[in-house]
């Protein structure tokens, strides 16, 4: 049977796509994929320090709830011995703020902290999602365990040391030190309690780390705390630049929590590779949002 004449020049003249056309198809889909993909990783990166803020938040809550407990001191930034403890009213038995020397699973290191015996789910909170080093530069066995140099509760560092002085009892040490009373301090809302914080060292044989720790060092030396270098090749450089823009989160005495550009004015060229450098007002590093506006007068008696 013959097809008709209309039906001939329908299929005939059916339209289809070119290869130009193909091409030209092609080349804006990779366009809007090479705009979309970098937004999508910087709403990615907004977002974790986002949870990075909310996580030290709520970890300012248990270093409040803490004070609470134990006369309204801070903290101690490093485990106290028995009669220290006894004699200014604070939590000993070998606890650091966030990790406490037991026997068992690692991951109660934080559990049964200081500060972490206060908060519930603490494995969701203890760390910075941002937090990402190079495997080549985690530092291994810290602490001779393999579990806590990537534990996520050394993720931020304690400005500790700054806020406290040591005991006039004999020995002096991290087991010696006197935290401050929160109600003693002059300007909580503009003195650091926590931030975003890295170390680089060397290890024994050379090698080069990059790996969490739990102190801060002050931008400026101080009487009691000077900035102390984490190996030859470091300044000791504590607070580390992991969000955008080599900015780091920090929680303030008061509980707010504000985000700052690490300043590297002072750091190693290694420190600033790794974009590790200090947060300080003014042009010239000083410990004005680091020591309370106490710092350089005796307050054991407060």
């Amino acid at each position: 049977m013959p097809i008709p004449a209309c039906r001939r020049v329908w299929i005939s003249c059916a339209p289809g796509f070119t290869l130009i056309e193909l091409l030209v198809v092609v080349a804006v889909i990779s366009l809007l994929i090479g705009l979309l993909v970098p937004a999508l990783a910087a709403a990615r990166e907004t977002a974790n320090g986002l949870v990075c803020q909310s996580n030290m938040r709520q970890i300012g809550i248990g270093f409040y709830t803490y004070a609470t407990d134990y006369d309204d001191r801070l903290v101690p930034h490093s485990w106290a011995d028995e009669e220290l403890a006894d004699l200014f009213g604070f939590f000993n038995t070998r606890r650091t703020w966030c990790v406490a020397e037991i026997d068992g699973d690692p991951e109660e290191l934080f559990a049964a902290s200081s500060v972490g015996r206060y908060l519930d789910s603490v494995e969701q909170i203890a760390g910075c999602p941002n937090w990402d080093p190079p495997a080549e530069y985690l530092q291994e066995n810290f602490y001779d365990n393999e579990f806590v140099h990537n534990y996520p509760a050394l993720d931020y560092g304690y400005n500790g040391k700054m806020l406290g002085i040591p005991s006039p009892l004999p020995q002096e040490g991290p087991s010696r030190w006197i935290p401050f009373r929160i109600s003693a301090l002059k300007g909580p809302s503009t003195t650091i309690m926590l931030a975003d914080h890295a170390v680089y060292v060397t290890d024994a044989t050379g090698n080069l780390m990059f790996s969490a720790e739990f102190e801060l060092q002050p931008p400026a030396p101080d009487d009691y705390g000077p900035r102390a270098a984490s190996s030859a090749t470091s300044e000791g450089a504590t607070v580390h630049g992991r969000h955008r823009d080599g900015r780091a989160n920090a929680l303030w005495v008061d509980g707010h929590v504000s985000e700052h550009v690490v300043r590297l004015e002072e750091s190693a060229p290694e420190e600033r590779e790794f974009q590790l450098g200090d947060i300080f007002e003014g042009d010239t590093p000083t410990n004005d949002w680091w020591d309370g506006g106490i710092r350089n007068r005796d307050t054991t008696s407060e």
